[in-house]
């Protein structure tokens, strides 16, 4: 699904996910085993997810998260937050087709 991270064959799958400011991720352990999903800062910490246990996260600050599984180590990923999009603060003139014919 969207914004989900799932904990599948000992990795995070996907393993890099980048989102905007105020998004929530959503990790789902489909493993048998228990794992957790814990950020190398301790910003947030799952605590043990078991099979099919899940954890959510709204990352409100711009920034590169990295996390890990504290059972296993070597499991290891990353959130990437970019802030909050802004639409451009150019007129936008409507695309209208023009009156002079063309000769």
């Amino acid at each position: 699904g969207v914004n989900q991270v799932f904990i599948q064959g000992m990795a995070f799958n996907p393993s890099s996910v980048t989102v905007s400011v105020n998004t929530s991720i959503t990790w789902i352990n489909k493993d048998a085993v228990n794992h957790t999903v814990t950020s190398d800062t301790g910003l947030f910490d799952s605590g043990t997810l078991a099979a099919n246990g899940n954890y959510s996260y709204t990352f409100t600050t711009a920034g590169t998260y990295s996390y890990h599984c504290k059972v296993h180590p070597s499991m290891i990923a990353t959130i990437i937050v970019t802030a909050a999009t802004t639409t451009p603060s150019m007129p936008s003139t409507p695309s209208t087709p023009s009156t002079t014919p063309g000769y």
